[in-house]
């Protein structure tokens, strides 16, 4: 299942464990791979980090059946509105000197997607610590200082 999350959640950008956490929690793609058991921020983090290597080669390994079956097409599509009429063979455009040439190159992106979400993570737990980040702030925790607040607008 936290492979599955973990793929999924790559898959559409989310990189954040506490984001995807929430998702999982919020958002019905996400919650359709978890089902009932939804994992907290530290477990999905922590999913990340023991042996990397098998899980970058599941993701290698996606990506390639997935542009094999035709649900995506890899590489980047910028459009500025022209029209261009394509006249090449997608079977004859690839050969195997270029194949071995963009599995490495997915890796590398692969290497720079985990990466970005470590470093996204380390940054998010220097500033919340152990929290997951979407509780309330501490002003607004206790009443007595909501109300305080609250009184301190009604001029304003």
């Amino acid at each position: 299942m936290m492979v599955c999350l973990w793929l999924y959640a790559y898959g559409v950008g989310v990189f954040s464990s506490r984001k995807i956490a929430w998702a999982c929690e919020r958002n019905l793609a996400f919650m359709a791979i978890v089902g009932q058991e939804r994992p907290d921020f530290r477990t999905i983090s922590d999913c990340r980090k023991p042996p990397l290597e098998p899980c970058k080669e599941v993701v290698v390994q996606v990506v390639r059946l997935a542009g094999e079956a035709g649900l995506v097409q890899l590489g980047n599509v910028a459009t500025d509105g022209t029209k261009i009429q394509g006249n090449a063979s997608r079977h004859k455009a690839m050969r195997y000197g270029y194949m071995k040439k963009t599995i490495e190159r997915l890796r590398e992106e692969i290497e720079a997607l985990v990466t970005a979400a470590y470093q996204q993570d380390e940054a998010e737990d220097a500033v919340l610590g152990s929290r997951r980040g979407d509780a309330l702030p501490a002003e607004l925790a206790r009443r007595e200082q909501r109300l305080a607040t609250i009184e301190a607008a009604m001029p304003r």
